[in-house]
């Protein structure tokens, strides 16, 4: 047995955990559990927590009437420009 502890942005991945949730889903791979270098881990606790805040199933944007702002980082990052841009 081994055991792993890292903060929660370190192994979170950018899907959710199941497909009927909205859960974080984490890292599978085993040395990057170990080092905590998930893709969040790069961007930091900021990221991760704006990401999960607003993130949306198809199904969860489809019964609000509106398009999924995004479903990985790439996209993310596309939607955070484009909403900073709306702000001006």
């Amino acid at each position: 047995m081994e055991i792993i502890l890292q903060e929660k942005y370190k192994i979170a991945d950018f899907l959710p955990g199941s497909g009927n949730t909205a859960n974080i889903g984490s890292i599978t791979n085993l040395e990057k559990l170990r080092n905590g270098t998930g893709p969040f881990s790069e961007y930091g606790s900021e990221v991760f927590e704006h990401y999960w805040r607003n993130y949306l199933r198809n199904e969860d944007a489809e019964r609000m009437g509106i398009e999924r702002p995004y479903a990985n980082l790439e996209e993310y990052f596309r939607w955070k420009e484009r909403q900073q841009k709306r702000k001006r």
